[in-house]
Protein backbone atom coordinates (compact mmCIF):
# COMPACT_ATOMS: atom_id res chain seq x y z
CA UNK A 1 0.00 0.00 0.00
CA UNK A 2 0.76 3.81 -0.63
CA UNK A 3 -0.25 6.85 0.43
CA UNK A 4 -0.88 9.90 -1.68
CA UNK A 5 -1.08 13.24 0.04
CA UNK A 6 -2.94 16.55 -0.80
CA UNK A 7 -1.05 19.09 0.36
CA UNK A 8 -2.11 23.33 0.09
CA UNK A 9 0.47 25.74 -0.27
CA UNK A 10 4.42 26.02 -0.16
CA UNK A 11 7.15 27.86 1.58
CA UNK A 12 7.46 29.98 -1.55
CA UNK A 13 3.88 30.31 -2.25
CA UNK A 14 1.60 30.18 1.34
CA UNK A 15 -2.03 29.97 1.32
CA UNK A 16 -4.19 32.74 3.55
CA UNK A 17 -6.86 32.05 5.82
CA UNK A 18 -8.16 28.61 3.99
CA UNK A 19 -11.38 27.91 5.80
CA UNK A 20 -12.94 24.92 3.97
CA UNK A 21 -12.12 23.23 0.48
CA UNK A 22 -13.44 20.76 -1.71
CA UNK A 23 -12.41 18.85 -4.84
CA UNK A 24 -12.17 15.51 -7.01
CA UNK A 25 -8.67 13.49 -6.80
CA UNK A 26 -8.59 11.43 -10.20
CA UNK A 27 -6.30 8.44 -10.75
CA UNK A 28 -5.82 5.87 -13.90
CA UNK A 29 -4.77 2.45 -14.52
CA UNK A 30 -8.05 1.42 -12.03
CA UNK A 31 -8.01 -2.20 -12.92
CA UNK A 32 -4.63 -2.13 -11.00
CA UNK A 33 -5.12 0.72 -8.67
CA UNK A 34 -7.88 1.06 -5.33
CA UNK A 35 -8.44 2.84 -2.66
CA UNK A 36 -7.78 0.73 0.44
CA UNK A 37 -11.12 -0.09 2.24
CA UNK A 38 -12.85 0.49 4.54
CA UNK A 39 -12.65 4.12 3.25
CA UNK A 40 -13.42 5.84 6.81
CA UNK A 41 -10.04 4.44 8.02
CA UNK A 42 -8.21 5.03 4.68
CA UNK A 43 -9.29 8.55 3.73
CA UNK A 44 -8.78 10.53 6.60
CA UNK A 45 -7.86 14.39 7.13
CA UNK A 46 -4.35 15.80 7.44
CA UNK A 47 -3.00 18.24 10.27
CA UNK A 48 -3.14 21.66 8.08
CA UNK A 49 -7.14 22.46 8.84
CA UNK A 50 -7.38 20.97 12.69
CA UNK A 51 -8.69 18.27 13.73
CA UNK A 52 -12.22 19.45 14.56
CA UNK A 53 -13.60 19.80 11.01
CA UNK A 54 -16.20 18.70 8.77
CA UNK A 55 -15.14 15.75 6.58
CA UNK A 56 -16.83 13.93 3.97
CA UNK A 57 -15.26 11.84 1.23
CA UNK A 58 -16.69 9.24 -1.42
CA UNK A 59 -15.47 6.89 -3.89
CA UNK A 60 -15.78 5.69 -7.43
CA UNK A 61 -13.32 3.00 -7.75
CA UNK A 62 -14.19 1.90 -11.88
CA UNK A 63 -14.52 5.92 -12.66
CA UNK A 64 -10.96 6.57 -10.12
CA UNK A 65 -12.32 9.64 -8.39
CA UNK A 66 -11.95 10.07 -4.93
CA UNK A 67 -14.38 13.14 -3.94
CA UNK A 68 -13.83 15.28 -0.69
CA UNK A 69 -14.95 17.93 1.33
CA UNK A 70 -13.32 19.27 4.53
CA UNK A 71 -13.94 22.18 6.52
CA UNK A 72 -13.34 23.84 9.94
CA UNK A 73 -16.41 25.21 11.90
CA UNK A 74 -17.96 28.81 12.01
CA UNK A 75 -16.08 30.84 15.07
CA UNK A 76 -12.75 28.90 14.04
CA UNK A 77 -10.90 31.11 11.53
CA UNK A 78 -8.59 30.35 8.46
CA UNK A 79 -5.57 28.74 8.51
CA UNK A 80 -2.60 30.23 6.76
CA UNK A 81 0.49 28.59 5.74
CA UNK A 82 1.10 25.06 3.99
CA UNK A 83 0.42 21.38 4.96
CA UNK A 84 -1.40 18.57 4.30
CA UNK A 85 -5.18 18.53 4.07
CA UNK A 86 -5.96 14.85 3.07
CA UNK A 87 -4.22 11.67 2.85
CA UNK A 88 -5.82 8.59 0.65
CA UNK A 89 -4.19 5.09 1.10
CA UNK A 90 -4.23 3.27 -2.13
CA UNK A 91 -2.96 -0.51 -2.74
CA UNK A 92 -1.67 -1.90 -6.14
CA UNK A 93 -3.35 -5.27 -7.00
CA UNK A 94 -0.84 -8.53 -6.92
CA UNK A 95 -1.17 -8.64 -10.96
CA UNK A 96 -0.04 -5.38 -11.06
CA UNK A 97 2.75 -5.02 -13.89
CA UNK A 98 5.90 -4.27 -12.70
CA UNK A 99 6.85 -0.22 -13.71
CA UNK A 100 3.06 0.65 -14.42
CA UNK A 101 2.99 4.58 -13.78
CA UNK A 102 -0.31 5.51 -12.05
CA UNK A 103 -0.94 9.20 -12.91
CA UNK A 104 -2.91 11.49 -9.98
CA UNK A 105 -4.81 14.77 -10.37
CA UNK A 106 -6.98 17.15 -8.99
CA UNK A 107 -10.13 18.20 -10.42
CA UNK A 108 -13.51 20.31 -9.50
CA UNK A 109 -11.82 22.73 -6.69
CA UNK A 110 -13.82 24.84 -4.70
CA UNK A 111 -11.93 27.10 -1.66
CA UNK A 112 -13.06 29.23 0.54
CA UNK A 113 -12.42 32.01 3.27
CA UNK A 114 -14.65 32.45 6.63
CA UNK A 115 -16.32 35.01 5.28
CA UNK A 116 -17.27 32.38 2.19
CA UNK A 117 -15.25 34.67 -0.60
CA UNK A 118 -13.67 32.19 -3.11
CA UNK A 119 -9.97 31.72 -2.90
CA UNK A 120 -8.13 30.15 -5.81
CA UNK A 121 -6.02 27.10 -6.02
CA UNK A 122 -4.15 25.78 -8.88
CA UNK A 123 -3.63 22.08 -9.00
CA UNK A 124 -0.40 19.80 -9.84
CA UNK A 125 -0.28 16.35 -10.42
CA UNK A 126 1.93 13.48 -9.87
CA UNK A 127 2.98 10.47 -12.00
CA UNK A 128 3.87 7.25 -9.54
CA UNK A 129 5.90 4.16 -10.60
CA UNK A 130 4.86 0.59 -9.22
CA UNK A 131 7.66 -1.35 -8.42
CA UNK A 132 6.61 -3.81 -5.83
CA UNK A 133 5.34 -7.24 -6.98
CA UNK A 134 3.57 -9.45 -3.88
CA UNK A 135 4.09 -13.32 -3.12
CA UNK A 136 2.27 -16.01 -1.55
CA UNK A 137 5.26 -18.10 0.03
CA UNK A 138 5.16 -21.39 -1.73
CA UNK A 139 3.77 -20.50 -4.76
CA UNK A 140 7.16 -20.23 -6.95
CA UNK A 141 5.64 -20.65 -10.27
CA UNK A 142 2.47 -17.88 -9.73
CA UNK A 143 -0.21 -19.70 -10.99
CA UNK A 144 -2.31 -19.36 -7.61
CA UNK A 145 -1.75 -22.55 -6.28
CA UNK A 146 0.77 -24.83 -4.47
CA UNK A 147 1.66 -28.52 -5.69
CA UNK A 148 4.54 -30.78 -6.93
CA UNK A 149 5.13 -27.77 -9.59
CA UNK A 150 6.43 -25.36 -7.67
CA UNK A 151 9.49 -27.23 -7.40
CA UNK A 152 10.87 -26.43 -10.60
CA UNK A 153 11.33 -22.59 -9.93
CA UNK A 154 13.55 -23.02 -6.87
CA UNK A 155 15.77 -25.22 -9.53
CA UNK A 156 15.93 -22.97 -12.10
CA UNK A 157 17.20 -19.75 -9.34
CA UNK A 158 18.79 -21.90 -7.70
CA UNK A 159 21.45 -19.73 -5.69
CA UNK A 160 20.51 -16.67 -7.14
CA UNK A 161 19.53 -13.56 -4.95
CA UNK A 162 17.81 -10.20 -4.63
CA UNK A 163 16.15 -8.40 -2.35
CA UNK A 164 14.98 -9.88 1.00
CA UNK A 165 11.09 -9.01 1.29
CA UNK A 166 10.27 -6.85 4.71
CA UNK A 167 8.77 -8.46 7.66
CA UNK A 168 9.11 -11.95 5.61
CA UNK A 169 7.16 -14.91 6.79
CA UNK A 170 6.02 -18.53 5.24
CA UNK A 171 2.79 -18.10 6.38
CA UNK A 172 -0.57 -17.78 3.57
CA UNK A 173 -0.36 -14.41 2.84
CA UNK A 174 0.36 -11.57 0.07
CA UNK A 175 3.52 -9.99 0.66
CA UNK A 176 5.13 -7.29 -1.39
CA UNK A 177 8.58 -7.91 -2.48
CA UNK A 178 10.58 -5.96 -4.71
CA UNK A 179 11.37 -7.47 -7.81
CA UNK A 180 14.57 -9.63 -8.62
CA UNK A 181 16.58 -9.65 -11.71
CA UNK A 182 15.26 -11.98 -13.33
CA UNK A 183 11.97 -10.98 -12.30
CA UNK A 184 10.60 -14.47 -11.99
CA UNK A 185 13.01 -15.52 -9.16
CA UNK A 186 11.43 -12.93 -6.95
CA UNK A 187 8.34 -15.98 -6.78
CA UNK A 188 11.04 -18.44 -6.26
CA UNK A 189 12.31 -16.91 -2.66
CA UNK A 190 9.75 -18.52 -1.20
CA UNK A 191 10.66 -17.69 2.36
CA UNK A 192 11.84 -14.24 1.39
CA UNK A 193 15.13 -14.24 3.12
CA UNK A 194 16.83 -12.98 -0.35
CA UNK A 195 18.32 -15.82 -1.52
CA UNK A 196 16.68 -19.09 -3.84
CA UNK A 197 18.26 -22.28 -1.82
CA UNK A 198 16.85 -25.59 0.25
CA UNK A 199 14.91 -23.48 2.37
CA UNK A 200 12.34 -22.40 -0.20
CA UNK A 201 11.23 -25.77 -0.30
CA UNK A 202 9.70 -25.80 3.06
CA UNK A 203 6.80 -23.08 2.93
CA UNK A 204 6.14 -25.70 -0.40
CA UNK A 205 5.40 -28.10 1.94
CA UNK A 206 3.64 -25.51 4.39
CA UNK A 207 1.19 -24.36 2.09
CA UNK A 208 0.65 -27.64 0.11
CA UNK A 209 -2.66 -27.46 -1.65
CA UNK A 210 -3.31 -23.85 -0.98
CA UNK A 211 -4.75 -21.38 -3.48
CA UNK A 212 -5.25 -17.97 -4.04
CA UNK A 213 -7.43 -15.30 -6.93
CA UNK A 214 -4.33 -13.17 -7.44
CA UNK A 215 -1.95 -14.81 -10.09
CA UNK A 216 -0.51 -12.51 -12.81
CA UNK A 217 -0.37 -13.76 -16.06
CA UNK A 218 0.97 -10.44 -16.88
CA UNK A 219 3.72 -11.08 -14.20
CA UNK A 220 4.61 -13.71 -16.21
CA UNK A 221 6.44 -16.91 -13.65
CA UNK A 222 9.65 -18.63 -14.44
CA UNK A 223 8.42 -21.02 -17.57
CA UNK A 224 8.31 -19.03 -20.23
CA UNK A 225 5.43 -18.51 -22.95
CA UNK A 226 7.20 -20.25 -25.93
CA UNK A 227 6.11 -23.40 -27.72
CA UNK A 228 7.15 -26.65 -25.93
CA UNK A 229 10.13 -28.76 -26.90
CA UNK A 230 8.64 -32.24 -27.65
CA UNK A 231 11.69 -34.63 -25.86
CA UNK A 232 11.38 -38.05 -25.14
CA UNK A 233 8.83 -40.48 -23.38
CA UNK A 234 7.74 -41.07 -19.31
CA UNK A 235 6.96 -44.37 -18.71
CA UNK A 236 6.08 -45.99 -15.86
CA UNK A 237 7.24 -49.69 -14.76
CA UNK A 238 6.42 -52.35 -12.12
CA UNK A 239 9.33 -53.61 -9.63
CA UNK A 240 8.23 -56.44 -7.27
CA UNK A 241 4.76 -58.69 -7.39
CA UNK A 242 3.19 -56.66 -5.12
CA UNK A 243 1.45 -59.86 -3.52
CA UNK A 244 -0.57 -59.60 -0.29
CA UNK A 245 1.67 -58.28 2.95
CA UNK A 246 4.72 -57.33 0.32
CA UNK A 247 6.05 -54.09 -1.03
CA UNK A 248 6.39 -53.23 -4.35
CA UNK A 249 7.57 -50.33 -6.48
CA UNK A 250 6.54 -48.44 -8.94
CA UNK A 251 9.66 -46.35 -11.33
CA UNK A 252 9.09 -43.52 -13.28
CA UNK A 253 11.32 -43.51 -16.58
CA UNK A 254 12.48 -40.59 -18.97
CA UNK A 255 13.44 -41.99 -22.53
CA UNK A 256 15.11 -40.28 -25.03
CA UNK A 257 14.72 -37.11 -23.42
CA UNK A 258 16.69 -33.78 -24.11
CA UNK A 259 18.19 -31.56 -21.95
CA UNK A 260 15.71 -32.59 -18.98
CA UNK A 261 16.34 -29.75 -15.51
CA UNK A 262 13.09 -30.38 -13.74
CA UNK A 263 10.10 -32.46 -14.17
CA UNK A 264 7.03 -32.60 -11.79
CA UNK A 265 4.24 -34.82 -11.94
CA UNK A 266 1.02 -36.91 -10.26
CA UNK A 267 0.86 -40.97 -9.61
CA UNK A 268 -2.46 -41.31 -8.79
CA UNK A 269 -3.17 -44.66 -7.70
CA UNK A 270 -6.98 -46.56 -7.58
CA UNK A 271 -8.83 -48.43 -5.41
CA UNK A 272 -6.85 -46.94 -2.19
CA UNK A 273 -8.44 -50.20 -0.18
CA UNK A 274 -5.73 -52.34 -0.28
CA UNK A 275 -2.69 -50.47 -1.44
CA UNK A 276 -1.01 -47.57 0.11
CA UNK A 277 2.00 -45.64 -0.82
CA UNK A 278 5.28 -45.71 1.91
CA UNK A 279 7.98 -43.15 0.46
CA UNK A 280 9.61 -41.54 -3.10
CA UNK A 281 12.92 -41.54 -4.00
CA UNK A 282 14.92 -40.34 -6.37
CA UNK A 283 16.43 -41.74 -9.23
CA UNK A 284 20.66 -41.62 -9.63
CA UNK A 285 20.59 -41.17 -13.38
CA UNK A 286 18.95 -37.18 -12.73
CA UNK A 287 21.76 -36.93 -10.33
CA UNK A 288 22.84 -36.35 -6.24
CA UNK A 289 22.51 -32.41 -6.01
CA UNK A 290 18.71 -32.06 -6.57
CA UNK A 291 15.52 -29.93 -5.23
CA UNK A 292 13.74 -33.02 -4.51
CA UNK A 293 9.59 -33.13 -2.75
CA UNK A 294 7.75 -35.69 -2.60
CA UNK A 295 3.56 -35.43 -1.30
CA UNK A 296 2.00 -38.55 -0.05
CA UNK A 297 -2.00 -38.45 0.32
CA UNK A 298 -3.05 -42.11 0.54
CA UNK A 299 -6.52 -40.98 1.52
CA UNK A 300 -6.80 -39.35 -2.40
CA UNK A 301 -4.78 -41.68 -3.82
CA UNK A 302 -1.95 -39.09 -5.36
CA UNK A 303 1.63 -39.30 -4.72
CA UNK A 304 2.46 -36.07 -5.72
CA UNK A 305 6.71 -35.03 -6.90
CA UNK A 306 8.70 -32.46 -7.69
CA UNK A 307 12.54 -32.79 -8.51
CA UNK A 308 14.98 -30.13 -10.72
CA UNK A 309 18.53 -29.86 -10.93
CA UNK A 310 20.34 -26.45 -10.01
CA UNK A 311 20.91 -23.58 -11.63
CA UNK A 312 24.07 -23.89 -13.64
CA UNK A 313 24.42 -27.69 -13.58
CA UNK A 314 22.91 -27.64 -17.07
CA UNK A 315 20.32 -30.22 -18.56
CA UNK A 316 20.48 -33.97 -18.68
CA UNK A 317 19.97 -36.30 -21.70
CA UNK A 318 19.10 -39.86 -22.50
CA UNK A 319 16.83 -42.29 -20.80
CA UNK A 320 17.13 -43.08 -16.88
CA UNK A 321 15.07 -43.56 -13.66
CA UNK A 322 13.14 -40.69 -12.57
CA UNK A 323 11.92 -41.53 -9.30
CA UNK A 324 10.69 -44.78 -7.82
CA UNK A 325 7.41 -44.66 -5.53
CA UNK A 326 7.45 -47.52 -2.83
CA UNK A 327 3.68 -49.34 -2.60
CA UNK A 328 2.77 -51.76 -0.19
CA UNK A 329 -0.36 -54.56 -0.76
CA UNK A 330 -2.39 -55.09 2.25
CA UNK A 331 -1.99 -58.44 3.63
CA UNK A 332 -5.74 -59.05 3.17
CA UNK A 333 -5.61 -58.11 -0.45
CA UNK A 334 -7.76 -60.77 -2.42
CA UNK A 335 -5.95 -62.65 -4.99
CA UNK A 336 -7.23 -60.85 -8.06
CA UNK A 337 -7.42 -57.32 -6.94
CA UNK A 338 -6.21 -54.90 -9.27
CA UNK A 339 -4.78 -51.38 -8.85
CA UNK A 340 -4.77 -48.80 -11.50
CA UNK A 341 -1.77 -46.46 -11.54
CA UNK A 342 -1.61 -43.36 -13.82
CA UNK A 343 0.97 -40.73 -14.66
CA UNK A 344 -0.68 -36.97 -15.07
CA UNK A 345 -0.36 -33.70 -14.54
CA UNK A 346 3.46 -33.48 -15.70
CA UNK A 347 5.45 -30.66 -16.08
CA UNK A 348 8.96 -30.44 -16.94
CA UNK A 349 11.46 -27.61 -18.53
CA UNK A 350 14.88 -27.49 -19.58
CA UNK A 351 17.82 -25.38 -18.53
CA UNK A 352 16.61 -22.19 -19.92
CA UNK A 353 12.88 -22.41 -18.21
CA UNK A 354 11.59 -23.72 -21.51
CA UNK A 355 8.80 -26.44 -21.22
CA UNK A 356 9.46 -29.79 -22.14
CA UNK A 357 6.46 -32.07 -23.62
CA UNK A 358 6.71 -35.86 -22.66
CA UNK A 359 4.85 -38.66 -24.63
CA UNK A 360 3.32 -40.86 -21.72
CA UNK A 361 3.71 -44.21 -23.48
CA UNK A 362 2.94 -45.97 -20.12
CA UNK A 363 1.78 -43.46 -18.38
CA UNK A 364 -0.90 -45.93 -17.16
CA UNK A 365 -0.47 -49.46 -15.65
CA UNK A 366 -2.40 -51.97 -13.80
CA UNK A 367 -0.98 -54.38 -10.70
CA UNK A 368 -3.02 -57.39 -10.04
CA UNK A 369 -2.45 -59.64 -6.96
CA UNK A 370 -1.41 -63.04 -7.70
CA UNK A 371 -0.05 -65.96 -5.68
CA UNK A 372 4.00 -66.72 -5.66
CA UNK A 373 6.68 -64.74 -4.30
CA UNK A 374 8.89 -61.50 -5.00
CA UNK A 375 11.94 -62.91 -5.65
CA UNK A 376 13.43 -59.74 -7.15
CA UNK A 377 16.67 -58.44 -5.86
CA UNK A 378 18.26 -55.16 -6.87
CA UNK A 379 20.41 -54.77 -10.24
CA UNK A 380 23.29 -52.12 -9.45
CA UNK A 381 24.34 -50.37 -6.09
CA UNK A 382 22.73 -47.63 -5.53
CA UNK A 383 22.38 -44.89 -2.74
CA UNK A 384 18.79 -42.97 -3.03
CA UNK A 385 18.15 -39.62 -2.14
CA UNK A 386 17.43 -39.47 1.90
CA UNK A 387 13.14 -38.85 2.92
CA UNK A 388 12.49 -35.90 4.09
CA UNK A 389 15.32 -33.50 2.99
CA UNK A 390 15.35 -30.97 4.51
CA UNK A 391 14.67 -32.28 7.83
CA UNK A 392 14.11 -32.25 11.72
CA UNK A 393 14.57 -34.25 13.53
CA UNK A 394 15.39 -37.33 11.54
CA UNK A 395 15.54 -38.75 8.18
CA UNK A 396 16.14 -42.07 6.31
CA UNK A 397 18.88 -43.33 4.30
CA UNK A 398 17.63 -45.92 1.81
CA UNK A 399 20.30 -47.68 -0.77
CA UNK A 400 20.82 -51.03 -2.31
CA UNK A 401 23.55 -53.70 -3.27
CA UNK A 402 22.95 -56.23 -5.67
CA UNK A 403 25.45 -58.93 -3.90
CA UNK A 404 26.71 -59.54 -0.18
CA UNK A 405 29.26 -57.53 0.66
CA UNK A 406 31.06 -55.29 3.12
CA UNK A 407 28.70 -51.77 3.74
CA UNK A 408 30.07 -49.22 4.94
CA UNK A 409 27.78 -45.67 5.48
CA UNK A 410 29.10 -42.15 7.56
CA UNK A 411 27.89 -39.01 8.10
CA UNK A 412 30.45 -36.35 7.54
CA UNK A 413 29.96 -32.51 7.47
CA UNK A 414 30.87 -30.25 4.76
CA UNK A 415 34.51 -29.85 6.44
CA UNK A 416 35.02 -33.43 6.10
CA UNK A 417 34.98 -34.09 9.63
CA UNK A 418 33.29 -37.88 10.42
CA UNK A 419 29.79 -37.38 12.10
CA UNK A 420 28.47 -40.44 12.50
CA UNK A 421 28.46 -44.12 11.16
CA UNK A 422 25.13 -45.73 10.13
CA UNK A 423 26.15 -49.03 9.46
CA UNK A 424 30.06 -49.87 10.15
CA UNK A 425 31.90 -52.38 7.99
CA UNK A 426 29.13 -54.78 8.38
CA UNK A 427 28.90 -57.91 6.16
CA UNK A 428 25.20 -57.46 4.33
CA UNK A 429 23.31 -59.48 1.73
CA UNK A 430 22.00 -58.57 -1.72
CA UNK A 431 18.83 -56.29 -0.94
CA UNK A 432 17.95 -52.89 0.09
CA UNK A 433 18.08 -51.54 3.30
CA UNK A 434 16.52 -48.42 4.95
CA UNK A 435 18.62 -46.46 7.90
CA UNK A 436 17.56 -43.85 9.83
CA UNK A 437 19.56 -40.76 11.37
CA UNK A 438 18.23 -38.78 14.35
CA UNK A 439 20.38 -35.69 13.58
CA UNK A 440 23.20 -36.69 16.55
CA UNK A 441 26.70 -37.66 16.54
CA UNK A 442 28.75 -40.33 17.52
CA UNK A 443 28.27 -39.41 21.38
CA UNK A 444 24.77 -39.12 20.93
CA UNK A 445 24.99 -35.40 21.02
CA UNK A 446 22.65 -33.42 18.65
CA UNK A 447 24.55 -31.98 15.74
CA UNK A 448 24.41 -28.27 14.49
CA UNK A 449 21.96 -27.85 11.85
CA UNK A 450 23.45 -27.00 7.90
CA UNK A 451 24.61 -29.12 5.10
CA UNK A 452 25.70 -32.98 6.01
CA UNK A 453 26.78 -35.44 3.23
CA UNK A 454 25.92 -39.36 3.22
CA UNK A 455 28.52 -41.59 2.40
CA UNK A 456 28.20 -45.46 1.17
CA UNK A 457 30.68 -47.84 0.72
CA UNK A 458 30.43 -51.66 -0.61
CA UNK A 459 33.01 -53.64 -1.72
CA UNK A 460 34.38 -51.18 -4.50
CA UNK A 461 31.33 -49.09 -4.90
CA UNK A 462 31.29 -45.61 -3.78
CA UNK A 463 28.68 -42.43 -3.67
CA UNK A 464 27.92 -39.60 -1.82
CA UNK A 465 24.84 -37.39 -1.50
CA UNK A 466 24.00 -34.05 0.31
CA UNK A 467 21.23 -33.57 3.13
CA UNK A 468 19.78 -30.42 5.03
CA UNK A 469 19.31 -30.63 8.92
CA UNK A 470 17.38 -28.09 10.09
CA UNK A 471 17.28 -26.64 13.73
Amino acid sequence: AFFVDIKVGSNSNPVTNLFGLSFVLNFTNTNYIDVVSPYNTNIVQGPFLGNDVVFYSSVDEAAGKVSIGISRKAGQGGVSGSGVVVRVKFIAKSNTPNGMQVKFSISDIIANDPNGNTITLTPSGLIITINSMVVWPGDTDNNGQVNQADVLPIGLCWNKTGPPRPNASISWVAQPATPWVPESCTYADANGDGIVNQADVLPIGLNWGRSHSSSSSQVSGVMPTGADIFSGNLNLKINGKGNPGELFWIEIYAEGVTDLFGISFELVYNPTTYVQAESVESGAWFGDDLVFFPNIDNTLGKVSVGISRKAGQGGISGSGLIARIKMKMAANAPMGYKTNLTLQNVQANDPMGNSISFDLGQGIIVTEVKSGTDTHLPAHFQLFENYPNPFNPETIITYEIPKPTVVQLDIFNLLGKHIYSLVNHKPQQAGKYRVKWNGRDQYGQPVPGGMYIYQLKAGDFIQARKMVLLR
